[in-house]
């Protein structure tokens, strides 16, 4: 026999209730609004590290180091293109520094390729290609606006903006125990683009983000659509993204015209103290061919 809805709801808040104690949570059962928000609240206390490496690993576009740039092209992903780069983040500026098959590049406050909690800020705010731009022959722009202080991800996640409803039990992808919530911008989907989240029931905290992408005049079409994933973990006391999956329908006149799935992976994180500001120069670009 079905459950009418108000008591499938309680029944599920009374479940949680169970195990939410065990996170700190106050033994009152508490609302979608106040389990999610609780989530939230437990993110921002995490620290954030100076400095951050790890390897990175792209399928669904061509991605190079072509002179001082990093060159995207929408295509088959190849062996070659999917040949992890090093990245190297400092977070005091938010730039990164990449390195591959003995070429280097450095970008400036990067929507791209930033596995950091200040990076899911950028990626939230301002979507897969960000705001800026890049140079020739990058198709796709890696560049974005200066690093924005932490109250930004208050307000891109925070639960003021949402109506939040009861999304089900969920898996992380670490294998934890989930639940997830739905959430439903109240105004202003460009600035609240979240559309679900996951909470480890373990930890309290995230270890999913759901959200629309945005991908405006991608790779010269007149528009793009579409939905992406971040998947969180907290590895030696920080958050960092583990996954990023993005779904992009490219549209002409209305009309989609090609589907896009580009899927990043980090690994093999490191914190060091430091890093050699070397690291993050410019780097000269190759001498021209004669």
């Amino acid at each position: 026999m079905n459950l009418p809805k108000r008591q499938a709801r309680n029944a599920a808040l009374t479940g949680l209730v169970l195990t939410l104690p065990l996170l700190g949570f106050s033994p009152a059962p508490p609302s979608w609004e106040q389990f999610y928000a609780h989530a939230v609240e437990q993110m921002r206390r995490h620290a954030e590290p100076a400095f951050a490496t790890y390897d990175t690993s792209i399928a669904g576009l061509n991605c190079s180091i072509e002179g001082v740039g990093l060159a995207c092209s929408i295509g088959r992903s190849t062996a070659k293109s999917e040949t992890p780069f090093l990245v190297d983040v400092r977070e005091s500026d938010g730039r990164l520094a990449l390195r591959r098959e003995g070429k280097s590049v450095t970008l400036g406050d990067s929507t791209f390729l930033n596995a950091t909690w200040p990076g899911i800020d950028t990626i939230l705010r301002h979507g897969f290609i960000g705001a800026g731009s890049a140079p020739s022959p990058t198709p796709l722009p890696v560049q974005a606006p200066s690093a924005l202080p932490v109250i930004a991800v208050v307000s891109a996640l925070s639960v003021t903006g949402y109506n939040v409803y009861d999304g089900g039990l969920a898996t992380c992808s670490n294998g934890s125990a989930g639940h997830a919530v739905r959430l439903v911008a109240r105004h202003d989907p460009l600035r609240y683009p979240l559309t679900g989240a996951t909470v480890d029931l373990t930890t309290g905290d995230l270890c999913a983000l759901r959200f629309d992408a945005k991908v405006k005049a991608a790779a010269g079409l007149i528009g793009a659509s579409g939905g992406a994933q971040l998947d969180l973990e907290n590895l030696a006391g920080y958050e960092v993204v583990t996954n990023e999956r993005f779904d992009i329908d490219l549209r002409a006149i209305g009309v989609a015209v090609k589907h896009l799935r580009v899927e990043v992976a980090y690994s093999d994180f490191a914190f060091p103290k430091t890093i050699d500001p070397e690291i993050f120069a410019t780097p000269s670009p190759p001498p021209a061919r004669s």
